[in-house]
This record gives C-alpha cells, sequence and structure tokens, in this order.
C-alpha cells in the first residue's frame, strides 16, 4: 500500500493562505510528513478467506512467506478446530 500526503491539503490543514514558501519551511513540511508516513505505516494486514464446504480454514491459503500467522485464543466461540496436523502445516510452511 502506498500512502501520501497532499502538500495542499497539509498547507490548508496549517492555514495557508497562499504566503511564500521559503526552504526552510518547505524542508520541515517534507521531514513532518516523512515522519507521519512512517508512523502511520501499516504493521499488518487482514485478509478475508473463504471457508472451505465444511466451514473448515484452508490450511494451503496460510502456506508461504506472506509476514506470518497469528493463531488466535484456542477457546475463541469459532465452533470448529483446526486439528493439529493443520496447526504443524501452517507452521511448517511459514518458516520465517
Amino acid at each position: 500500500m502506498i500512502m501520501e500526503i497532499e502538500k495542499n491539503e497539509l498547507l490548508r490543514y496549517l492555514g495557508w493562505n497562499g504566503q511564500e514558501i521559503d526552504e526552510t519551511l518547505q524542508n520541515k513540511l517534507d521531514e513532518a510528513a516523512k515522519r507521519c508516513l512512517a508512523a502511520a505505516e501499516p504493521r499488518s494486514v487482514a485478509v478475508r478467506l473463504a471457508l472451505n464446504e465444511d466451514f473448515t480454514l484452508p490450511a494451503e491459503a496460510f502456506l508461504g512467506d506472506k509476514g506470518g500467522v497469528i493463531f488466535p485464543n484456542p477457546n475463541a466461540p469459532t465452533g470448529i478446530a483446526l486439528p493439529l496436523e493443520g496447526v504443524a502445516r501452517i507452521a511448517w510452511g511459514n518458516p520465517s
């Protein structure tokens, strides 16, 4: 995902009314925008998956290096447990 800050919106937010922007102010605006984008960088992404016909999770959808897998609380009321073989398959399929 690419994020950017519109300079005109930033200036409008700061109350700019068409005044001259010197190099010092421009550099400070660029640095502030850079810091905001670094702080707002997404740390995780949720993906919606279709369940198998028997309402189980498709373990193959979690294989490969996709940034990691989080296993939720095993006591969560989902109603369907993932067998140990499925958990092992996902774990071995995500070595990082």
